[in-house]
């Protein structure tokens, strides 16, 4: 009875995409209107703006879009000519109840591997029930600024990080990951084209270090990554610890609930330490002790994916001596 239904989805960020994809996607600003009626006599229309991507797949493209109040769809993109395109899966929002979508047309206007704009619309009546749904997208470019710290500045103790984007609408939820010498430090989610969180820089060893964003979807797909990199120096003056992770060892595998092992020297007599556990730069573990070791820890294999890790252990003592050691470990659940 019904040839087209449609459904709004709702899921957190799932995936990070590899850099091939980010070299890849295309980015768009996106916008749609929907109007709806059900056989019970609730209707609705409304409109929203976003951000959308193209990404290739297996079978031609992937088509993510991210707007305000926690709206998103997606659909797969199948390519059957040079300059047309067919729609399969799409799942957009209406707010009449009505059930989840059957393949809607796309069109894409211009090239398909590298569109400037492209348009979709369809329209289905009948049994009392109706659903119209138009959108349009135009090439944007999502340019990402790190407004602090600037490049040359000297930080000390806890400081904010602020970044900023041009080319995507107000009220769009993106998430920013800082980063620090490549290993990601802390990350937020923002609708105001501006994000800021706090960090310590008595996490790191003093010196220079360099300091790098990444925006991304909802969906993980990475939009932009930062074009300007400060260079900044860390100077809490606290000097250095030696720490040692010995287990598991370079190259181990891990399943399940893993133990890593940690030992500190060159701390200040009497001091108390507190011991951070990361992979890829994301907190696993974390202990607070006088101990200088062994110290063990245990952290969930279980939350991240299968493959090559990069484990790292940082130590601070009260008077502000840092040290850290990583190596790298295989994950297989």
């Amino acid at each position: 009875m019904r040839s087209l239904r449609m459904v709004l989805t709702i899921v957190g960020l799932v995936l990070v995409c590899p850099p091939w994809v980010l070299a890849q996607s295309k980015v768009f600003s996106f916008s749609w209107y929907t109007e709806c009626q059900n056989r019970f006599g609730v209707s609705q229309n409304r409109g929203a703006a976003g951000i959308a991507t193209l990404t290739p797949s297996s079978n031609g493209y992937q088509l993510h879009f991210t707007a305000p109040a926690n709206e998103q769809g997606s659909g797969d993109v199948d390519v059957f000519g040079p300059n047309d395109v067919a729609i399969q899966n799409l799942a957009m929002p209406n707010g009449c109840g009505l059930p989840q979508a059957a393949p809607a047309p796309l069109v894409i206007r211009g090239s398909v591997d590298d569109p400037e704009s492209f348009e979709f619309g369809s329209l289905f009546q009948g049994g009392g029930e109706r659903l119209l749904v138009i959108g349009a997208a135009t090439k944007t470019i999502v340019v990402p600024q790190i407004n602090s710290p600037l490049n040359g500045a000297t930080v000390t103790g806890t400081t904010t990080m602020v970044a900023s984007i041009d080319g995507v609408s107000t009220r769009t939820p993106l998430a920013y990951r800082f980063f620090l010498d490549g290993t990601e430090v802390a990350q937020t989610v923002s609708e105001t084209s501006r994000a800021s969180v706090s960090w310590d820089s008595r996490t790191v060893a003093d010196g220079s270090h360099t300091v790098g964003v990444t925006v991304s979807d909802r969906f993980g797909t990475i939009l932009a990554s930062g074009i300007n990199r400060p260079v900044i120096t860390v100077a809490n003056g606290g000097g250095a610890l030696g720490v040692a992770l010995t287990s598991p060892h370079e190259g181990d595998t891990v399943t399940g609930t893993s133990w890593a092992v940690i030992w500190v020297n060159g701390g200040t007599s009497g001091a108390s330490y507190t011991y951070t556990l990361q992979l890829d730069g994301q907190t696993v573990a974390t202990a607070s002790t006088t101990s200088t070791g062994p110290v063990s820890t245990p952290w969930n294999t279980k939350a991240f994916l299968n493959g090559t890790h990069t484990l790292s252990a940082t130590v601070r003592d009260n008077a502000g001596k840092t040290g850290s050691a990583k190596l790298g470990v295989l994950i297989r659940n």
